[in-house]
């Protein structure tokens, strides 16, 4: 994982760098609104932006087989809104579903406008996520830092789009301590 990190980084950062200097246009999915009195939130100069992310993942380790691309979560879903409109889309994340089921599948059936399923048996349920397969300290070192910059932008997204609760279980949307 520390070479595609590597090479994954440096190619962002490449073409970040690219884009600011040529006074590209950061993002088109800046001026959507996501509803009443929400917009989504553009595109920060620091951030990679779809296009990016593809461009990146497909040349630096053959997108199928990126598995450090994948995590980058913002860009995927800059791509999307540049193809769907905001109230089409549902945001949540994974966690939540284990944390409350019962609330997700409420969630999930106001937004797709379907009646009630049978919630008899649905509770709290204990999964594998959060549990990650054991990794060398160095190498969950090394994804955390490469990961944090990009999480900021997923957080401004879940803030801008999510239904409240969404995302809050999830330990790596938290801010990291002291930001602000």
């Amino acid at each position: 994982a520390g070479a595609e990190i590597k090479d994954i980084g440096r190619c962002l950062e490449q073409r970040i760098a690219a884009r600011t200097a040529g006074g590209e246009p950061a993002d088109a999915t800046a001026a959507l609104v996501a509803g009443p009195g929400r917009v989504v939130p553009p595109l920060l100069a620091s951030e990679p932006s779809a296009e990016d992310w593809r461009f990146c993942t497909t040349t630096q380790c053959n997108w199928l087989e990126c598995l450090v691309g994948t995590g980058l979560y913002a860009p995927q879903l800059r791509g999307w809104l540049a193809s769907f409109s905001p109230e089409q889309m549902l945001l949540l994340e994974a966690s939540q579903l284990s944390v409350e089921p019962l609330r997700v599948a409420s969630v999930v059936e106001a937004f797709l406008a379907v009646p009630p399923l049978d919630a008899a048996g649905m509770s709290r349920a204990e999964t594998a996520l959060g549990r990650a397969a054991y990794q060398g300290k160095q190498v969950l070192a090394d994804l955390h830092a490469f990961y944090a910059p990009h999480n900021r932008d997923v957080r401004r997204l879940f803030d801008a789009l999510a239904p409240p609760g969404a995302w809050q279980h999830a330990p790596w949307l938290q801010k990291p301590a002291g930001s602000a």
